[in-house]
């Protein structure tokens, strides 16, 4: 299985260089572009020191803080390690308060409540429409999905203080008047500070999820009103291309959704499956010229972001989470071509 690189760089780290030959830098692996609630991402600190002569010790010292919405789920300082001489001290990474700002479970709670008490406005006025239950319960399980995050990770809303020094070893051996003419080898460190990192989101990104399907009701309220001033709306009038009832099926019919339809808009690329839960989920692929049968399946880890093997698929294949029903790839996941190629990303809670 292949994780997904992402070159991308939504954590900024600032460092402080101490000596000419001195230096550090941050990498970024497997980080999303535009990252969802749940995403990870590792950031890796390479720290280089050298001293090869003279008293006194070449020294990093950094304070590592996420972006918004980012917190540290974990931190490894020694085990990319690549070769040391001399005295050396460190590395080491010690928890600090960060000033990064998350979301809260609190407030996420208060957003669901929002489209509740929307939600019921809107029926009291227009009649229990069918369209108010479906995007009110999307909207809950994204909120609450939300929620949980938050609540289990912003205990860990912290940054890192980076510390390293290296010095010649024993100093000076022997100095004449003064001068030393024999120095003891000197100190160098070569390694790397693995940091883990959890998107866990900010208010703003609560306060989008939420006005989505604020907006999304409202704009169903006045679509199609018949006499009784109640509104008739189906699934297709939505206006994002959410799973609908059209969407999923226990049997696969991708025949609507073939070269030559109305409804095929020509995107092929890779599959990525990000798994926000915390279980290890099934994923089944069908092939439209092959309805009834199995392409192949990949079993997804907890919190992975993977992409489906290394096939291109169209938007007409089949796509399956564990036993739910087989939904058409284009209604139930969001296409882009951008710095990781042409692919289309879902989720479990796209698949119901």
């Amino acid at each position: 299985m292949k994780k997904l690189l992402f070159v991308t760089l939504p954590i900024i780290v600032f460092s402080t260089l101490l000596g000419l030959q001195n230096f550090a830098r941050a990498d970024r692996l497997q980080c999303q572009s535009n990252p969802k609630i749940g995403d990870r991402c590792t950031a890796r600190v390479t720290i280089r020191l050298r001293k090869v002569e003279s008293d006194g010790s070449d020294e990093y010292h950094n304070r590592f803080e996420p972006d918004p919405g980012w917190v540290i789920e974990d931190f490894d300082a020694r085990s990319g390690e690549r070769g040391r001489t001399g005295e050396v001290s460190g590395p080491t990474a010690t928890p600090v308060q960060a000033g990064n700002t998350v979301t809260s479970s609190s407030y996420a709670k208060s957003q669901i409540d929002r489209v509740d008490e929307t939600t019921q406005k809107l029926r009291a006025q227009f009649g229990d429409l069918p369209i108010y239950g479906e995007i009110e319960n999307q909207a809950r399980t994204e909120l609450s999905n939300a929620e949980e995050t938050a609540a289990k990770f912003t205990t860990s809303n912290r940054g890192l203080q980076i510390d390293a020094s290296v010095a010649v070893e024993g100093g000076c051996h022997h100095r004449i008047f003064g001068k030393c003419e024999d120095w003891g080898p000197g100190g160098s460190l070569d390694t790397d500070v693995f940091v883990y990192l959890r998107y866990v989101g900010t208010n703003q990104d609560i306060d989008r999820i939420a006005n989505k399907y604020i907006d999304q009701a409202n704009q169903a309220k006045g679509q199609n009103l018949t006499a009784n001033n109640s509104a008739v709306v189906t699934t297709d009038e939505l206006p994002t291309e959410k799973n609908s009832v059209s969407a999923c099926s226990s049997t696969y019919d991708p025949r609507p959704y073939r070269p030559g339809t109305s409804n095929w808009d020509g995107h092929v690329g890779k599959i990525a499956f990000n798994n926000g839960t915390n279980r290890i989920v099934k994923v089944t692929l069908y092939h439209p010229d092959a309805p009834n049968r199995q392409f192949g399946s990949w079993n997804i880890q907890p919190g992975a972001n993977t992409f489906l093997g290394d096939n291109n698929y169209g938007m007409d294949w089949g796509i399956q989470v564990d036993n739910s029903n087989i939904c058409i790839l284009k209604l139930v996941s969001d296409f882009s071509n951008d710095s990781n190629g042409a692919h289309f990303q879902t989720w479990p809670e796209r698949l119901r």
